[in-house]
């Protein structure tokens, strides 16, 4: 079967300019190609868990913007997959939220600074788009707190468990279930993100407090920003192998916006992996909610997906972001045997802990202990010394003691992660945690925070 690379896929008539389009042209020159013979997989019908009323869009195969807001790697992608959906069924794509007939704008409610980051972009395109123009607001925070949305804004919210109800709202010929992933997202994200003006994003980044200072102290240390720019791949050939999640932990949202676990068939991540290799791709990510949770919900397992993987010649590194420490337990010796055997394929792994406390591991319901984890990561680091191992930690879930606290800060000295991503506890609507007693003040979740940056201060970071 014959291979051809191209840049993204195709996006139609794009409101660019000379310039923009040489970078594009140049991106191609260098080597920044996906490859799309294997990339026409069909996506899997998702149903919503409630039922939306959805007007269609005034004009049909008009002008649409497609503005990114904030996000995870996984909003990106599915953000960069709007623009072939779009282009498929007549529509022209413009950055200037003026020139728009509909207007779509990707959102996060993962936390509160995250919900309040959206709002501030929703704002500013609220006021910037044209009164006729139809609002759409996809992402995470349609989900989680369509409540908000409703108060502030006229719009239609689609959570990303219904994100096919986009069909409905332009009439689509094209179904976006039909619409193949796209692999190297960077561009795409690149354009949707020019309709934000850098006063704009300034504008939505500023909160007067400690934690903003530290996330700009981040930025500005070279060596800092070189070890996560490492953790997130960017740059990656990325293969979405999942929806969803299996798990319940009772501090997480995102289950309410993304759904339970659903897992592309195997064959079909494999066809997408054999593409990414024949277009010379160095650098390959799986991406899902939680990567090792793959295949649960369809017979099989990630230790088959990756055994399957591993055995492909050719250079390249695995990436294996949102590893639930759970599965790599649960799968060890499978993992670690495969590991070993290629393991100079195997680059990095983000394994959140998100607590060093049994009890509060429990009490998140995170389905396994400290020392279960600490065991086999250290484990695999003596295994495979050159793996960069990444993790996230959670300050001031409801309840954590000053010796549950202690006991996450022993266990990030005895594994000594390459990244820690450190996220403080808040609440978010029906999650379970918000039912818990003995909440821990702001002000000792801040201290908490400074005290871990402060320790770790070479591999940690406050999470975006």
């Amino acid at each position: 079967m014959k291979t051809v690379c191209q840049v993204g896929q195709k996006t139609g008539t794009v409101d660019m300019d000379a310039k923009e389009t040489e970078n594009i042209r140049r991106a191609a020159n260098s080597g920044t190609a996906i490859c799309d013979d294997a990339l026409r997989i069909k996506s899997r019908d998702e149903s919503a868990h409630r039922a939306m009323n959805v007007r269609k869009a005034k004009t049909i195969g008009g002008t649409v913007c497609i503005a990114y807001g904030n996000g995870c790697p996984r909003s990106r992608m599915s953000a960069a997959r709007l623009f072939p959906y779009f282009d498929a069924n007549g529509w022209k794509i413009t950055h200037d939220f003026r020139k728009a007939d509909l207007v779509l704008v990707s959102t996060c409610g993962v936390n509160q600074r995250a919900e309040k980051k959206s709002l501030r972009l929703l704002s500013i395109v609220n006021r910037k788009r044209r009164p006729d123009s139809q609002f759409v607001i996809i992402g995470c925070l349609a989900g989680i707190n369509e409540n908000i949305l409703k108060e502030k804004f006229n719009a239609i919210m689609i959570a990303p468990i219904a994100s096919e109800k986009l069909d409905d709202v332009i009439d689509a010929r094209k179904k976006l279930r039909d619409i193949g992933e796209v692999n190297l997202i960077r561009a795409a994200i690149s354009k949707s993100q020019k309709s934000f003006s850098l006063v704009d994003r300034a504008i939505s980044e500023f909160e007067p407090s400690g934690m903003f200072v530290h996330r700009v102290l981040d930025h500005l240390m070279p060596g800092k920003r070189e070890r996560f720019r490492e953790y997130a791949q960017e740059d990656a050939f990325t293969i979405r192998i999942s929806n969803g999640c299996s798990g319940e932990c009772s501090y997480c949202a995102i289950k309410f916006a993304e759904g339970p676990l659903k897992s592309k068939p195997l064959k079909d991540v494999l066809a997408e992996f054999d593409t990414g290799l024949a277009c010379k791709h160095l650098n390959i990510l799986l991406m899902g909610t939680d990567v090792g949770a793959y295949g649960q919900d369809i017979g099989t397992n990630i230790t088959v997906l990756l055994r399957k993987m591993l055995m492909r010649g050719g250079k390249y590194f695995l990436h294996l972001p949102e590893f639930h420490p759970r599965w790599f337990i649960q799968y060890h010796k499978e993992l670690i045997n495969n590991f070993v055997t290629d393991g100079e394929k195997i680059g990095s792994m983000i394994m959140p802990i998100e607590s060093g406390s049994d009890r509060i591991l429990k009490l998140m319901r995170r389905e396994h202990t400290a020392a279960e984890a600490k065991e086999q990561i250290l484990r695999l680091k003596k295994e495979l010394p050159e793996i960069r191992i990444y993790t996230h930690v959670l300050v001031g879930f409801p309840g954590e003691s000053e010796q549950d606290f202690g006991e996450t800060i022993n266990f990030l000295r005895e594994v000594s992660f390459d990244g820690i991503e450190v996220y403080k506890y808040e609440a978010r609507p029906n999650i379970e945690a918000e039912q818990l007693p003995d909440k821990v003040p702001e002000a000792t979740k801040r201290a908490r925070v400074h005290r871990l940056i402060k320790e770790f201060f070479e591999t940690a970071k406050v999470a975006l």
